[in-house]
């Protein structure tokens, strides 16, 4: 709480308790908004029930910070593999569902198809 209020006092807009203990506890984070003078940001990850409880409970706002990176982190990696190994990129399509006419990888050119100027 004591952090909480320097940083407030500093001119933070609101006050994000990462891994704080407790932190995902109803009971935690209701003392918490009610001890911080001003919004109170949670983050998003394992343990943390969905957006409505902690919003019930008074956070202002739920952050998935890092946990959409990390998420995305072994499909990255079996793709950069892949690539130079197999020269395909069957793990980038292979769950995804694509709409009729949709390019698996959105924005991507492709320099096979592409002739020198």
């Amino acid at each position: 709480m004591e952090r909480a209020a320097a940083l407030r006092a500093a001119g933070a807009d609101g006050i994000f308790v990462p891994g704080a203990p407790g932190a995902v506890d109803p009971g935690t984070v209701g003392e918490l908004v009610a001890g911080v003078d001003g919004p109170l940001h949670a983050m998003a990850g394992p343990g943390v029930p969905p957006v409505a409880e902690p919003a019930a409970l008074g956070a202002t706002r739920v952050s998935t910070g890092p946990g959409l990176a990390r998420a995305a982190h072994p499909l990255v990696r079996r793709a950069a593999r892949e690539l130079p190994a197999a020269g395909t990129y069957r793990s980038l399509t292979r769950r995804a569902r694509l709409r009729r006419g949709q390019h698996p990888l959105p924005g991507a050119v492709s320099t096979l198809s592409r002739r020198p100027a």
